[in-house]
């Protein structure tokens, strides 16, 4: 089912609270899955959804409905404050707008809002590129479907740490655009190692969960728990695969790793793969991983072509795909027919006149690929 949901879905504004709701009379099936701590799901009846629906309480989606192979999903959340941890309500409608399952979590979701309200260190890697959990298009970010729309996966925002609260210096990435202009007296180096050092401790300690659904039912599939900051997921047919890393990057000392998890085995202990790329998408068995993450800011601006490398979860790399512009929400590949005049084209970005510069990429020529040509 991949037809795009009524415009009156898109458009609204959906605001909802909270409540203590007993899960009451529920067609969801229990699941087999064991749950990690510090996570509670809890299923809805249609009514219980609808009554939450306008009560009012939680932020607006940051995204339109997610496709999925029964219907369409959206996800809201609650943000964290005065005292409470926030949470999470996830409603599956179908096409006349009936809800067919809601759940609710008593963790949020790793949305933008929540990552900032929690003060999370990867609500900062903006900075530096990484959009990767404060955008969603169901093919990256913090929520995604599987390539046939039959489960979907929600990163949780992490849990609170045990180190000290810190100040608002300390909250924020390090600018990679002004660490090299250090004063006279050394401050701005003493500076930018001191948030260095207190951004990766925070992100060492971080503690998250993704959770996998059904999308028919909303049973839940399985809940994972993983160490170090998500960098993001990607799900294939039968997996779930979560990235992490240590520090804010995959590559280099971020000592980036795939963390592949079965869904037909719950139990089953994960396979860790080393990597110094982005995951940005699955094809049924295989995940898309990039020379750079998928950041907004290459939606508005030039930022050349990227290779796309085809993994399979057994960490065996099957293709590259190269000259590569963005990735689409519709799981296509965007691609340059001539990379070569792309790359040219980048680096005259700030040499030419504006709209003559602009003129000129309108009219590079691309080629659109679907997911399924490249990632089996």
């Amino acid at each position: 089912m991949r037809r795009r949901p009524p415009r009156r879905v898109l458009r609204t504004a959906v605001a909802v609270v909270l409540v203590s709701m007993p899960v009451g009379a529920c067609s969801i099936p229990e699941s087999n899955a064991p749950a990690p701590r510090n996570v509670t799901i809890t299923a809805l009846t249609p009514e219980q959804a609808e009554e939450a629906v306008g009560q009012g309480g939680y932020s607006s989606p940051h995204t339109e409905p997610m496709p999925t192979e029964s219907g369409w999903v959206q996800v809201f959340d609650e943000l964290p404050a005065d005292g409470r941890t926030g949470a999470s309500l996830i409603i599956s409608r179908d096409e006349n707008e009936a809800v067919q399952w809601a759940v609710n979590t008593d963790r949020p979701a790793a949305s933008s809002d929540v990552l900032e309200k929690t003060h999370a260190p990867q609500a900062r890697t903006d900075s530096m590129g990484n959009n990767l959990l404060t955008m969603t298009n169901y093919v990256y970010g913090y929520a995604i479907s599987d390539p046939s729309g039959a489960r979907m996966s929600l990163i949780l925002a992490p849990d609170e740490t045990d180190g000290d609260t810190p100040d608002e210096t300390d909250r924020d990435a390090p600018d990679e655009t002004d660490r090299d202009t250090p004063d006279e007296t050394g401050y701005n180096a003493a500076k930018n190692a001191k948030e260095d050092e207190d951004s990766n401790a925070a992100i060492a300690e971080q503690r998250s969960h993704v959770l996998v659904l059904d999308t028919a039912t909303g049973e839940t599939v399985r809940v994972v728990e993983v160490d170090g900051m998500v960098l993001g997921q990607a799900l294939t047919s039968d997996e779930l695969v979560v990235e992490t890393a240590q520090r804010y990057f995959p590559g280099d000392s971020g000592q980036g790793a795939l963390h592949v998890f079965s869904l037909t085995d719950p139990a089953a202990e994960p396979l860790t793969l080393p990597t110094d790329k982005w995951v940005v998408g699955s094809g049924a068995s295989s995940v898309l991983l990039s020379q750079r993450p998928p950041a907004d800011r290459c939606l508005r601006t030039a930022c050349g072509p990227t290779t796309l490398t085809v993994l399979g979860t057994d960490g065996t790399e099957l293709t590259t795909v190269t000259g590569v512009d963005g990735l689409l929400d519709s799981r296509n590949i965007r691609r340059f027919t001539d990379p070569a005049a792309a790359v040219a084209l980048t680096l005259n970005e700030n040499a030419l006149p504006r709209r003559e510069w602009e003129a000129a990429w309108d009219g590079l020529e691309v080629e659109i690929i679907p997911f399924d040509d490249v990632a089996p």
